[in-house]
């Protein structure tokens, strides 16, 4: 799906490469703040609990499969590139990473 996504010049394909979640400071406190509103209004918007729900369980997925391929993370030194949210950017607020 994503790279058909990608062929959109209008989307382009630099965007689209999955990572552990979602950051960063304004996206999470937003996308709670709209199921906030929707709650109040009666509406149950399952979607964004999923997605909210799925962003959490990416950092546990991602810490299972670093667990899986070095057995033991006790005393092991892990470097990660890209602990920002976003590129370009020194704000590691919310970050994924």
């Amino acid at each position: 799906v994503a790279r058909g996504m990608g062929l959109d010049n209008r989307i382009g394909r630099y965007f689209l490469h999955a990572g552990i979640g979602y950051g960063g400071s304004c996206f999470p406190k937003d996308l709670d703040a709209f199921i906030t509103i929707c709650e109040k209004l009666g509406y149950d918007f399952g979607i964004l609990k999923a997605v909210r729900e799925t962003n959490k369980k990416q950092k546990i997925f991602i810490l299972k499969k670093v667990k899986d391929a070095l057995w033991v993370l006790k005393d092991k030194t892990i470097g990660v590139l890209g602990l920002a949210f976003k590129p370009n950017t020194d704000d590691l607020r919310n970050s994924p990473s």
